[in-house]
């Protein structure tokens, strides 16, 4: 009987964890929504920097169907829309990011970032190292200001 007790314990243990989870994660995603702009002053284009006139233009909007569109096409992102995934919030935790154009498997992560945090008082997320368009650089860091809601 104490067996059942301490399995039943455990199991209580492990739903009240996944429904922390949920909460942490939904609190997340509801401080993603909303539109960023490409800050140039944090992003170092490398090669795309003689275009940066035209890519200070470029903005993400996460809507609240777990999708998201860019105002434009850019060569150093695979693709202007598609899906995107909250994590749950902790210091080791991204944020997923998927490409409509690519097929991508069980096990395959997308392009992660962080959730948004304050710096300077501009609300800000970081993008590692997205996938670029077939046979265009990369940029390590990619960097957005949050413009709205």
């Amino acid at each position: 009987m104490i067996q059942i007790g301490k399995l039943c314990l455990f199991f209580l243990f492990l739903l009240l964890c996944a429904c922390a989870n949920n909460v942490s994660q939904k609190r997340v995603f509801n401080k993603q929504l909303g539109t960023y702009k490409l800050d140039v002053s944090r992003t170092s284009l490398g090669v795309y920097a003689i275009d940066a006139d035209k890519y200070k233009q470029l903005s993400i909007t996460f809507h609240s169907d777990s999708t998201f569109t860019m105002n434009m096409k850019v060569p150093f992102m695979h693709d202007s829309i598609g899906t995107w995934v909250a994590g749950e919030g902790g210091a080791y935790d991204y944020n997923q990011l998927y490409y409509k154009n690519i097929t991508y498997n069980m096990k395959e992560l997308g392009e992660q970032f962080y959730p948004p945090y304050k710096k300077d008082m501009d609300t800000i997320f970081l993008l590692n190292s997205a996938t670029p368009e077939k046979g265009f650089d990369f940029i390590k860091e990619i960097y957005f200001i949050k413009t709205g809601r």
